[in-house]
């Protein structure tokens, strides 16, 4: 039940769009207000639900950072690498590289769109 109620709860606020521009706590309280309409909760079951909302948030917001933190991390490591690969070959060599990555990322590209769309092999 408390997962469902959490599903209800954050799904709402789960755009992306909507994440910037609004704190871990104001979305707490927005899922929970909302819960309480929703839901028909009392007061006390309304301050319970708040208190978890904020906790999770503030989880959610530290995961969030991290993340984001990882891939300017990890961005910044495939630079490197990537320049000192170019200083390494000749310039056909890199160019002949990066056309097989684009080749490999559109072939990836195309597989996925057909996995999607029901076509292609899926795992049961």
């Amino acid at each position: 039940m408390i997962s469902a109620l959490m599903a209800l709860a954050f799904g709402t606020y789960a755009q992306r769009g909507a994440r910037k521009d609004v704190k871990p706590e104001e979305r707490a309280q927005k899922s929970a207000e909302k819960m309480k309409e929703e839901l028909g909760l009392s007061e006390e079951q309304y301050q319970k639900v708040l208190s978890l909302h904020e906790i999770r948030s503030a989880k959610m917001e530290q995961r969030h950072e991290e993340m984001m933190s990882r891939r300017e991390e990890m961005k910044a490591e495939r630079d490197t690498y990537q320049r000192e690969l170019k200083g390494i070959l000749t310039a056909e060599q890199y160019a002949s590289l990066e056309a097989k990555r684009e080749e490999r990322k559109e072939q990836f590209k195309k597989h996925r769109l057909e996995r999607r769309d029901g076509g292609g092999h899926h795992r049961k």
